[in-house]
C-alpha cells in the first residue's frame, strides 16, 4: 500500500504551525502582562515620589529658614546688646531645630526587595532612582551627625559648663532656676566665642542638609518626568 506524502506533509505543517502559534500566543500574553506589570509600576512609584517631593519641598522651606536664623545669630552675636534677649534667643534656638523629611518610599522599597525594579528598562529613569537613593543614603549620614553634635565639641562644652540646654533653647523645655539667666547676663553670654563656634558647627550641618535635601529633589522631579512618559 502505497503512502501519500502530501497529506503527511499537510498534517505536519499544521501540526508544526499549531506549536508555533501557541509559543507566539505564549510570548504575546507575556509581553502583555509584562507591559502591564510595568504599567503599574510606574503608577505606584509616581504615587510614592509625588509625596516624597512635596515632603522634600516643605523640608528645603524649613531648611533655607534654619540658616536665615542661624545666620542672623551669629551677625548679631556680635553686638548682641542691639536686640533684645527674645529676639536672640529665637535666633539660636534654631541651631537646636532641624529640618523634618521622612519619604513615602513603600512601593519603591517594596520593588528594589523584590527585584520587579530589574523590569523597569528606561536606563535614564533607572539612573534617576540610583540618584536619588544615594542622596537618601546621605541624608540619613547627615541626620545621625546632627544628633551626635550636641554630644560632642563647642556644644558639648557649653551643655558642661550651662548643665543644660534649655538655656539657649527654651523649646527643649523648662530651664530650671539654678541655670537661669537675667537678659543682660545671656546677651553678653551670647557673644562668647563658644556659642557662635556651637551655633557655626550646627549651621554647616543644615547648609550639608539643605544641598542634600536640594539633591533628593532634583532627583525626584527627574524621577516623576521620566515616569510620566512611560
Amino acid at each position: 500500500m502505497k503512502i501519500k506524502a502530501a497529506p503527511i506533509l499537510a498534517e505536519s505543517v499544521a501540526i508544526v504551525a499549531s506549536i508555533l502559534l501557541a509559543f507566539g500566543i505564549q510570548a504575546w500574553w507575556e509581553t502583555r502582562q509584562e507591559s502591564e506589570e510595568r504599567a503599574n509600576i510606574a503608577a505606584a512609584l509616581s504615587a510614592d515620589f509625588r509625596t516624597t517631593h512635596d515632603r522634600l519641598s516643605a523640608a528645603i522651606v524649613t531648611a533655607d529658614i534654619l540658616i536665615d536664623r542661624t545666620s542672623a545669630f551669629m551677625t548679631l552675636s556680635a553686638d548682641p546688646s542691639s536686640v533684645t534677649r527674645d529676639s536672640l534667643q529665637g535666633l539660636v534656638g534654631a541651631v537646636f531645630g532641624g529640618p523634618d523629611f521622612t519619604p513615602s518610599l513603600a512601593n519603591y522599597e517594596g520593588f528594589l526587595s523584590s527585584g520587579k525594579l530589574a523590569l523597569i528598562e528606561d536606563f535614564d529613569l533607572t539612573a534617576a532612582l540610583a540618584d536619588f537613593h544615594r542622596a537618601l543614603s546621605r541624608w540619613d549620614e547627615l541626620a545621625r551627625t546632627r544628633a551626635d553634635v550636641y554630644y560632642m565639641g563647642a556644644i558639648w562644652e557649653l551643655r558642661r559648663s550651662l548643665g543644660t540646654i534649655t538655656v539657649l533653647a527654651p523649646g527643649f523645655g523648662s530651664t530650671p532656676s539654678r541655670f537661669q539667666m537675667g537678659d543682660r547676663a545671656f546677651n553678653e553670654f551670647a557673644s562668647e566665642p563658644e556659642v557662635y563656634a556651637a551655633v557655626e558647627a550646627v549651621r554647616a550641618i543644615h547648609f550639608n542638609q539643605r544641598r542634600t535635601l536640594q539633591q533628593m529633589e532634583d532627583a525626584s522631579s527627574r524621577v516623576l518626568e521620566l515616569l510620566a512618559s512611560e
